[in-house]
């Protein structure tokens, strides 16, 4: 977290090893993310799951039921 007082978690969010988040993220419930993603500043994220490698953001708004693949950039 490159600016962890700006990043919102969840008691529920998943993370897996290597994920950079940048700042003013949001995570709402049911998040999982998994190795070397990316999420870049004023995304909001509920309910998906987000593969290895996958960039998300700027701005990216992820709702529930949202599976993001492997690599994929929104």
């Amino acid at each position: 977290m490159t600016a962890p007082e700006t990043v919102y978690l969840r008691s529920d969010t998943k993370l897996g090893r290597d994920v950079t988040i940048e700042p003013f993220v949001v995570f709402g419930p049911k998040v999982s993310v998994a190795d070397d993603v990316v999420i870049r500043s004023h995304s909001h994220i509920e309910g998906a799951t987000i593969a290895a490698g996958a960039t998300i953001g700027p701005y990216a708004r992820l709702r529930p039921g949202a599976r993001i693949a492997e690599g994929a950039h929104i």
